[in-house]
C-alpha cells in the first residue's frame, strides 16, 4: 500500500507490482536476511525522494521483522518437539519403573516363597531330630511294606518322600519292630568279619552313585527340553506353523518317552534306597548310613523330583500347543525310500523280520520268488543310525513246456547308514555283499549244472517326509541311485559244456513316493494306510557268454548294453503298538519290459 501511493506513472506502479510479487514470494519461502538486504538495494534504486526511500526502509523492516518472527516460530516448533520427546521417554521411563517393580514385588514373593520353602525343610529336619531322640513305640495295624510309590506323574512323588520320612524315624508300617535312626556323630569302624554289613556299606556307594547318574541325566534332559521349548516357542511367535508342528510332534515322542524312562529310573532308584534303609534297620549295627548321609541323599532325590516334576508340566504345554493347533498326533515314524520305520527313542536298537514273496512271468515264462530280511539297526544319535541286513533270498523260474527250470539262491549282507539331514529328510547310503548259487536241470530232473559267483553294490536313497498339520496326511517322495556289479564263475554245464566266467554291471535310478495316515485304534494302538508308487530305470551291461564243447567248439554269445523300465505299485497297513511293536502287510504289482510279479510283503518290528 505504501509503495503504491508513490507510484504515479503505469511503469512504476508495474515496477512496484513485481515488487509486491517479490515480497509476497519470499514471505512464502521465509525470505533470509541476505535475501532481504539484496531485495533493498534494488528497491532503493528505484526510490528517487527521501519519501520513497523511507517508504523502502520501512518495507525492509517489516520484513526483517517478519524473519525474525519467523527463527522465532521455527525455535518455538523445535522447543515444543524435543518438549514432546522428552514427554514420550519419561512416560516409557514410568512404564520400565513400572515392570522394575513389578518385577521386585515378585522377586520379594519368591524370596518369602524360598525362605518359607527352606524354613518347611528345616522344620522337617528339626521334626526328624526330634523324632529321634524320643524313643518311639507307635505301631501301625497293616501288612509289612516299604516305600509304595504311585503310579502317577512325578507330583505324587512327595507322599512317597513323607513315607520315607516316616520309615526313616521307626514310624513306617514296614518298622513295627524296628529301632529309630539315632544322632550319628558318623560311620563307626565294622569288625571286618562282619559280611553282610560290607556288603551293605558297598551297596549305600552304588546307590549313591546311581543317583548321581540319574541327576545328570535328569539335568541333560531338562536343558534340552528348555531349548526345544524355547525354540517351539519362537517359531509359532513367527508364525512358522509346519515348522514348529514338525518339532512339537518330535518333542512329544522322544522326549515324553524319555521323560518317562527317567521316571521309571527314579521310582526304581527310590525302591532301592527303601531296601538299602530295610536292611541297614535290620542290620544289627545302626551307624551302616550316618545322619548326613541321609540327609543328603533325601535333598538329592527331592531335587531329582522337582526337575522331573518342571519337565513334565512343560510337556503337559506342548501338548496344549499341538490341541491348540489342531495338530493330529503320531508314532515317530519315517520312510526310507518306500520301507516304513518306527524311530526308536534315544539310541536305542530297531529288529525287523520281512519277508517277500512274488509270482508272475518273465519273458512269458513262470517265475517265483521269496526273501527273507533280518535287520538290526542301532541308533547312534538324534541325527544317525546305522543297521546290518542279512537276506536269504531264492528265486526260481522254468520254460513253459517245462523242458528246463533254474533256481538261484543268494546270501546277502548289507551295511547301511541313515542320517537325518533335518527334522523331516534323511539320507541313507547302503553297501552290499553277496554269494550266488544257480543251478539249472533238465525236465528229466538231470542236473545241467551248478554255478557260483558274487554280487557287490552301492545305493543311495533321500527321502522327505512331510505331514500336512491339518489332515496328518504324510506325503514322502524320494529318489534312489545304485549301482550293482555281479561275477558268475565258470562252470561245466551236462558234464561236456564248459562255460567261461561272466560279469555283468547294472545302474539303477529310482524315483517314487509314499502317501500314509496314521490313525489311532486305543491310547496304545494305531493303525497307518499305505500307498506306494515307483518308477525305475535300469541300465546292463553284461560280458560275453563263451562256451566250449567236448570236440573242441567254441561259441560265442553277445549279450552286451540292454535296458528295463518297471513300474511298481502297492497298497498296504502298518499295524503298531504302543509305538514298539509293529506288523506291516503290503500287496502290489511289479511290471517291467519283460513281464510282471504279483507281490506280497509283510514284516514284523521290535524297538528295545
Amino acid at each position: 500500500s505504501d509503495l503504491q501511493n508513490l507510484a504515479k506513472t503505469k511503469a512504476e506502479k508495474d515496477a512496484v507490482q513485481r515488487t509486491v510479487n517479490r515480497i509476497e514470494d519470499l514471505a512464502k519461502t521465509s525470505a533470509k536476511a541476505n535475501e532481504i538486504k539484496k531485495l533493498e538495494s534494488e528497491l532503493q534504486k528505484l526510490a528517487q525522494t527521501k519519501a520513497e526511500k523511507d517508504a523502502v526502509q520501512r518495507v525492509i523492516n517489516r520484513l526483517l521483522t517478519m524473519d525474525k518472527n519467523e527463527e522465532k516460530i521455527e525455535e518455538i516448533a523445535r522447543k515444543k518437539a524435543n518438549i514432546d520427546l522428552l514427554e514420550k521417554e519419561i512416560k516409557d521411563l514410568k512404564k520400565l519403573i513400572k515392570t522394575l517393580d513389578k518385577k521386585a514385588e515378585d522377586a520379594k514373593r519368591n524370596a518369602v516363597k524360598n525362605a518359607k520353602t527352606i524354613e518347611e525343610m528345616n522344620q522337617e529336619i528339626s521334626e526328624i531330630n526330634e523324632m529321634n531322640t524320643s524313643d518311639s513305640d507307635e505301631t501301625t495295624d497293616g501288612q509289612t511294606q516299604g516305600i509304595q510309590l504311585s503310579q502317577k506323574e512325578p507330583s505324587s512323588f512327595m507322599a512317597s518322600f513323607k513315607q520315607f520320612k516316616a520309615w526313616a524315624t521307626g514310624k513306617h508300617p514296614s518298622n513295627r519292630h524296628a529301632q529309630p535312626i539315632k544322632h550319628y556323630a558318623g560311620p563307626v569302624e565294622l569288625s571286618k568279619s562282619d559280611q553282610k554289613v560290607n556288603a551293605l556299606k558297598v551297596e549305600i556307594k552304588r546307590f549313591t552313585k546311581s543317583t548321581n547318574e540319574i541327576e545328570n541325566h535328569v539335568d541333560q534332559f531338562v536343558s534340552k527340553l528348555n531349548v526345544e521349548t524355547k525354540e517351539i516357542r519362537t517359531l509359532l511367535v513367527e508364525n512358522e506353523l509346519n515348522d514348529a508342528a514338525v518339532l512339537i510332534r518330535k518333542v512329544l515322542f522322544t522326549q515324553s518317552a524319555k521323560l518317562q524312562k527317567l521316571i521309571a529310573e527314579f521310582k526304581s532308584n527310590i525302591k532301592h534306597l527303601d531296601k538299602i534303609m530295610i536292611k541297614a534297620q535290620q542290620s544289627e549295627n545302626m551307624n551302616i548310613i550316618s545322619r548326613v548321609e541321609f540327609d543328603l541323599l533325601f535333598q538329592q532325590n527331592r531335587s531329582i523330583h522337582k526337575k522331573l516334576d518342571k519337565a513334565n508340566l512343560q510337556i503337559a504345554q506342548i501338548e496344549e500347543y499341538a490341541n491348540r493347533l489342531g495338530i493330529p498326533k503320531y508314532g515317530n515314524q519315517r520312510f526310507i525310500g518306500s520301507e516304513l520305520e518306527t524311530l526308536s527313542v534315544d539310541k536305542g536298537w530297531l529288529s525287523e523280520f520281512s519277508g517277500e514273496f512274488t509270482s508272475g512271468e518273465n519273458s512269458s515264462n513262470p517265475s517265483t520268488s521269496e526273501q527273507y530280511n533280518l535287520e538290526l539297526q542301532k541308533r547312534i544319535n538324534a541325527r544317525v543310525s546305522t543297521s546290518l541286513e542279512y537276506s536269504y533270498i531264492i528265486s526260481r523260474s522254468h520254460l513253459r513246456d517245462n523242458s528246463y527250470n533254474s533256481r538261484n539262491a543268494q546270501n546277502q549282507l548289507t551295511l547301511s547308514t541313515t542320517i537325518n539331514t533335518s527334522n523331516t529328510d534323511n539320507l541313507n547310503v547302503g553297501i552290499n555283499y553277496a554269494n550266488i548259487d544257480l543251478d539249472g536241470y533238465e525236465s528229466n530232473g538231470n542236473a545241467v549244472g551248478t554255478r557260483d559267483g558274487y554280487n557287490i553294490g552301492a545305493s543311495l536313497t533321500y527321502t522327505r517326509n512331510s505331514q500336512s498339520i491339518l489332515t496328518g496326511v504324510m506325503f514322502s517322495p524320494y529318489g534312489t541311485l545304485s549301482y550293482d556289479y555281479s561275477d558268475m564263475k565258470a562252470f561245466t554245464a551236462g558234464g561236456s559244456i564248459n562255460v567261461d566266467s561272466q560279469s555283468s554291471q547294472q545302474m539303477e535310478g529310482v524315483v517314487g513316493f509314499n502317501v500314509s495316515r496314521q490313525f489311532k485304534l486305543s491310547d496304545k494302538w494305531n493303525i497307518t494306510p499305505i500307498s506306494n508308487v515307483e518308477y525305475s530305470y535300469s541300465s546292463t551291461n553284461t560280458g560275453d557268454n563263451n562256451y566250449t564243447y567236448s570236440n573242441g567248439a567254441t561259441v560265442t554269445q553277445v549279450v552286451g548294453q540292454s535296458s528295463n523300465n518297471y513300474l511298481n505299485a502297492y497298497l498296504g497297513f502298518d499295524l503298531s503298538w504302543n509305538n514298539q511293536f509293529t506288523v506291516m502287510f503290503e500287496i502290489g504289482r511289479k511290471n517291467d519290459n519283460d513281464g510282471y510279479l504279483n507281490d506280497l510283503k509283510t514284516s514284523i518290528q521290535y524297538l528295545f
